[in-house]
């Protein structure tokens, strides 16, 4: 991910990059050395109400990586009305759409530099409550808790539940 806005500072300068999670010095020379250390942020290891607190700073939420399931903190930063630039892997494409966001093949850098630039250029494009709604309506505690409760009645076939 690094090297994508190390790419996408070659074309724009208006952005800066939060990075939250396990800290490493190879992520911090891997700035330094990309003359990026005045773009980049590092958190380390947050707790969940620190990953809260960065999210609502946030303009967006990107996740490059090359293997997820249904990833949470997707659904997290929909939830905080964040539009999301993630790799198409996992459950993300049940998630991530055109009107919340864009979805790029795993490990396909030049597509997320370019997924990137058009979620910034369009930025307007992307309704912040909009986004959060349509996430809680599908994402909150009560909807995911009725939906498991109706498959344990499936399951238990036990209409007194």
């Amino acid at each position: 991910m690094m090297e994508a806005f190390y790419q996408l500072n070659k074309i724009r300068q208006d952005w800066e990059l939060v990075i939250a999670g396990p800290l490493t010095e190879a992520h911090i020379q891997m700035a330094m050395q990309r003359d990026l250390s005045n773009k980049i942020s590092f958190t380390g290891e947050l707790t969940y109400d620190g990953v809260a607190e960065e999210m609502q700073k946030a303009s967006a939420f990107v996740l490059f990586s090359n293997h997820e399931n249904f990833s949470c903190v997707v659904v997290e930063a929909l939830c905080m009305g964040l539009p999301v630039v993630a790799t198409r892997t996992g459950g993300t494409d049940e998630a991530v759409n055109d009107s919340n966001g864009k979805l790029v093949p795993p490990g396909n850098i030049e597509a997320l530099i370019k997924a990137i630039n058009e979620v910034m250029n369009n930025y307007e494009n992307y309704d912040s409550s909009v986004i959060a709604a349509d996430a809680r309506k599908k994402y909150s505690h009560e909807v995911i808790g009725k939906q498991f409760f109706s498959l344990y009645r499936q399951i238990l076939g036990d209409s007194r539940l």
